[in-house]
């Protein structure tokens, strides 16, 4: 599976690279390429915040995407130091705490 999503990444990185050749090989292509660096140029505080927010959000999910695999890994550990193999969950109905004809009821709805 992962030569599979290895062998996706350089054909797409070599379809991207003959894109981009293609591009600039006409005159609107490099008009284009040129208007877009100006505007980077021109626009440093807008282009920095741009990047800034994409590395920030990048970070955000790689570290919830850790977090949750690590909580996932810890809670197969606590599974298998108890020794369990075959794990049955069942759900029970609780009791009501609070009456449903009662005021404290109404206020919650």
């Amino acid at each position: 599976m992962l030569q599979l999503l290895e062998i996706a990444s350089i054909i797409l990185a070599i379809l991207f690279v003959v894109a981009f050749v293609a591009m600039l090989a006409s005159v609107k292509g490099r008009r284009s390429l040129q208007l877009a660096l100006r505007s980077l140029w021109l626009h440093k505080m807008r282009s920095f915040l741009s990047v800034l927010g994409i590395i920030i959000g990048t970070g955000a999910v790689i570290a919830l995407m850790a977090f949750g695999e690590g909580s996932m890994h810890e809670a197969l550990e606590i599974i298998n130091r108890r020794a369990a193999t075959n794990t049955i969950i069942r759900a029970i109905k609780l009791p009501e705490a609070i009456p449903r004809r009662s005021s404290a009821w109404r206020s919650l709805a």
